[in-house]
């Protein structure tokens, strides 16, 4: 759940961006996790809806779906955190905190600026190498 302004915008990155809609001062929760606004599966389920719905229709949504590292679990996330892209220069840090999946400003962000996030972070290695494989991306 997003407790910042954000806005979508064109990438440094590549493609479409989630950007800062106010000042951010470091430290602050941008997004915590919430079954309102985040979809989760299990890997069983995950495998179920892969296998039940067209691959067309699979395959524009797992571009958003990650597998948690610490987790195990699959998120969709229904808001626009969606759309971070990634970046070692990282401007959002996360944070398990007890089960809960928290991410921060790393430092103070200015109104406009890309929300990035260092993806390794979260993903599962194996699902983040997959991740790169399928948007031809290099790892950093």
């Amino acid at each position: 759940m997003l407790f910042v302004k954000t806005f979508l915008g064109k990438s440094c990155e590549g493609g479409i961006g989630l950007f800062a809609g106010e000042q951010i001062k470091e430290g602050k929760v941008l997004w915590k996790f919430s079954d309102l606004t985040t979809k989760v599966w299990s890997t069983k389920d995950y495998e179920n809806l892969k296998s039940s719905i067209p691959a067309v229709s699979f395959d524009s949504i797992s571009k958003y779906i990650y597998m948690h590292r610490s987790t195990g679990l699959y998120y969709l996330n229904l808001d626009d955190t969606r759309f971070m892209s990634h970046s070692i220069n990282a401007t959002v840090v996360h944070r398990m905190e007890t089960w809960l999946d928290v991410r921060y400003a790393a430092r103070d962000i200015a109104f406009g600026e890309e929300l990035i996030v260092y993806y390794n972070e979260i993903y599962d290695v194996d699902t983040f190498e997959d991740y790169l494989k399928k948007h031809n991306c290099e790892q950093c």
